[in-house]
């Protein structure tokens, strides 16, 4: 059977039965050869597909994140999530546009940090296919949030909701709350030390030595899977 007798009988398909073969293509170049195929190929993958498989951002991004935690279907095709620091990352950043209408957002109000966590949150929570998160506060080492109920509250969605995560790269002063060592001497406290899913190359900071020294999953080739 010829690619294109092949394309044309999944065009036949309802949009949704479509939408749903689409969401299990991991790589973004192989969505975008799916869309050169035709105009109406390229208005199943294009936006909903090739912008929401990979996120790198380095700005405060209230307005993406309040997107995916109310577009539930778009955010269940995230697989990649990259929050790097803004001067030191060397990564332009890659979210997805189109769909995400801008918000206003003052992030110098006294809620601005439970208003953007609790939409970080919330919209990591229908990601189900999330294989890889990587969060860089930048250096010298911050916390993710000044309240550290964020900071757990978040790395429990991830370890407790993604059976699919395998990279999970925390730098900075993550974990500055953790047991002493006479308390919880093998670090099982923390959120990350109980899930049963992470791949063996892990990479954490240490909870006691602050930044680790090793890099994070590469934001330059995980884009395309």
């Amino acid at each position: 059977m010829s690619v294109t007798v092949t394309v044309m009988s999944l065009l036949g398909l309802p949009p949704e039965i479509i939408d749903g073969i689409l969401a299990h293509i991991d790589r973004v170049d192989h969505l975008a050869a799916f869309a050169q195929v035709s105009k109406e190929c390229a208005r199943h993958a294009i936006p909903r597909h090739t912008q929401y498989r990979f996120i790198r951002t380095s700005n405060i991004s209230y307005s993406l994140w309040a997107h995916l935690s109310s577009a539930t279907s778009l955010a269940r095709n995230v697989r990649h999530v990259y929050i790097l620091n803004k001067q030191r990352s060397g990564f332009r950043d890659r979210s997805p546009t189109t769909l995400v209408p801008t918000l206003d957002f003052d992030e110098f109000a006294p809620d601005a940090e439970a208003k953007y966590m609790l939409a970080l949150c919330r919209s990591l929570i229908p990601m189900d296919l999330l294989n890889t998160f990587v969060w860089l506060t930048g250096h010298p080492p911050r916390p993710p949030s000044k309240d550290i109920v964020w900071e757990y509250h978040l790395l429990n969605i991830l370890i407790h909701k993604h059976t699919h995560l395998r990279h999970l790269y925390l730098g900075g002063a993550f974990a500055r709350y953790t047991h002493n060592i006479r308390d919880d001497p093998d670090s099982t406290k923390y959120p990350v030390s109980t899930s049963p899913y992470l791949a063996s190359n892990l990479l954490l900071p240490s909870p006691r030595d602050g930044d680790s020294p090793t890099s994070p999953p590469s934001a330059s080739t995980a884009q395309n899977g």
